[in-house]
């Protein structure tokens, strides 16, 4: 398995600058079953590219950096970098992840393991 979190240009700043990756508070217990390792994706909605590879540093919790996105974001784990590959741009992904799509620009962000590049699990 692994996850796309979603960030917009003013948000990414803090998911380097922390190496962390957030979600709203609603999503606490979707971010509760991230484990370490596992595979995580960043998808900036404004340029409408994906960066990764990432990996999960720990588990998913709750407030883990509250400097981070000015709490509006506190569903987060941390991240490293896996492979620092160059973004991808959404239409040579969106095959991939189709079935995810719930409108024409909105996807859930959670994947199986049939949508985790086999190269990087």
């Amino acid at each position: 398995m692994g996850m796309v979190f979603m960030c917009s240009s003013k948000t990414k700043t803090d998911c380097f600058r922390y190496k962390i990756l957030g979600l709203p508070a609603n999503k606490q217990d979707q971010v509760a079953k991230i484990y370490k390792g596992m595979r995580l994706f960043l998808f900036d909605v404004d340029l409408r590219l994906m960066y990764g590879i990432f990996k999960a540093a720990g588990p998913g919790g709750y407030n883990i950096e509250p400097k981070a996105f000015k709490n509006e974001f506190p569903s987060q784990v941390r991240f490293s970098v896996l492979d620092d590959c160059l973004p991808i741009a959404e239409e040579n992904f969106k095959d991939v992840i189709k079935e995810n799509y719930y409108t024409q620009n909105n996807f859930e962000g959670l994947l199986k393991a049939d949508q985790v590049p086999y190269s990087v699990l």
